[in-house]
């Protein structure tokens, strides 16, 4: 049961907000939400019966300080300033919707293998997600696509992992695909890129270029008859980027002039110039408030504020709105000040490190996971440059799936002990 409730909180991971779209109420318990909530309850009664048991790594560590940190930073200015501390009940449901799922997956003793197959759950779950939406009545060139997320921005990482995913499946899975599932995997990859174009994200279309280039270090690092058939599947791929090239440029040169979403990879956009005026709000806020932080999700409360205070600003429509600080980096900064930062971006050079030794030495690995991993991360440090993601449930499931990757997987499956030992079963034994 708890394998089930994994794959269907995975599986509804972009169906977030399919209540609001189909049936036109908002509510908070969103599909993801509740198969979390179905999967946590499993969980819980698996560790009550000592089925499970819950450690946490340095990284596990390094969230949960900076979400604690951040808690009782909004709690501490609230106390002096007066500080405004809505985002702490946003933080609860971060918190209950996200990171204890992401504890979960943690702790469930994962072989890289039952990891690939969670990060091809999602991929079914982006697909699908997006056939509902259009057959739906979602307009690909009526503003920017969004299918069930909130923001495009969300869809667009959805989407740039799912690619990742399947190219990397297609490059380095331990079997060569038959010809139909070639064809078919092509099919989606030029679906998605077609999506993702129409998302109008230009930081998730650089971020999955800059990620790309990073599968060149398993394939220089493989040697012999490995590393030729590694690049005999590169290039038979081929064909399928040409395909999609031409056909991504034609959908540009068709759509510009009737799509908001393809006029923003117009040069001139100012897009980017919103985001400065953003970042120097939010350093503002960081230094006013002695790099100490002002808690979580709060530089919102002050963007209007500091925006005014600004001498000049590159696109004045940034400041008629509460904005958050689009990056992951910045957020880091406001929230959780330099201490958090300086905790983040260490957690982060250890997991690329881990990663990358892996990605030089995947000899008979049995899952094409751990030469999918690093492209993924560095899209996930890439996208957050440009976008706060670090809330976002997909976020969390992805880090997941990296941290695990970065600590190392289980190697066996775990013996059953009695008829709740299903409840440790790793994913891949029952299948």
């Amino acid at each position: 049961m708890i394998r089930l409730a994994l794959y269907f909180y995975v599986f509804l991971l972009p169906f977030a907000y399919l209540w609001e779209v189909m049936f036109g109420f908002m509510s908070q318990l969103k599909p993801y939400r509740l198969a979390g909530i179905v999967l946590i309850g499993l969980f819980s009664v698996a560790w009550a019966g000592g089925k499970m048991r819950v450690r946490l790594d340095r990284y596990d560590k390094t969230y949960l300080f900076f979400l604690g940190l951040s808690v009782v930073l909004a709690l501490l200015w609230n106390l002096m300033e007066g500080a405004n501390i809505s985002g702490i009940p946003h933080m609860v449901i971060v918190f209950l919707s996200a990171v204890v799922p992401y504890l979960v997956i943690k702790n469930m003793g994962l072989s890289a293998v039952d990891a690939e197959k969670l990060l091809r759950v999602f991929v079914i779950g982006v697909c699908v997600s997006m056939v509902v939406a259009l057959a739906a009545g979602t307009s690909m060139i009526d503003g920017r696509l969004v299918a069930f997320l909130d923001n495009p921005n969300r869809l667009a990482f959805a989407l740039a992992v799912s690619l990742h995913t399947l190219i990397g499946q297609i490059i380095f899975g331990r079997r060569r695909a038959r010809l139909s599932s070639y064809v078919f995997r092509g099919a989606l990859v030029i679906g998605l890129a077609i999506s993702l174009i129409f998302t109008g994200s230009r930081a998730a279309i650089v971020a999955t270029v800059a990620s790309f280039v990073i599968y060149s270090i398993p394939l220089l690092h493989r040697r012999g008859s490995a590393r030729a058939s590694r690049f005999g599947r590169a290039a038979a791929f081929v064909p399928i980027m040409v395909i999609a090239g031409g056909i991504l440029y034609s959908v540009y040169d068709t759509y510009q002039a009737h799509s908001a979403a393809i006029r923003r990879y117009e040069v001139g956009d100012s897009g980017y110039s919103g985001r400065l005026d953003i970042w120097r709000g939010a350093w503002a806020v960081s230094v006013d408030h002695y790099f100490i932080g002002v808690g979580t999700s709060q530089y919102r409360m002050y963007h209007r504020k500091y925006m005014a205070k600004l001498d000049k600003l590159y696109d004045s429509k940034v400041a008629d709105k509460d904005l958050v600080v689009h990056s992951d980096y910045f957020e880091m900064l406001t929230s959780a000040g330099a201490l958090g930062l300086i905790l983040f971006i260490s957690m982060l050079v250890s997991i690329y490190r881990r990663l990358s030794r892996s990605a030089r030495s995947l000899e008979r690995r049995e899952s094409a996971l751990p030469a999918i991993v690093l492209p993924l991360f560095v899209l996930v440090l890439t996208f957050g440059v440009f976008h706060t993601q670090v809330y976002d449930p997909q976020y969390f499931f992805l880090m997941a799936l990296v941290t695990l990757s970065a600590r190392g997987f289980s190697r066996q499956s775990v013996p059953q002990r009695s008829t709740m030992g299903r409840l440790r079963q790793p994913l891949s034994a029952s299948t």
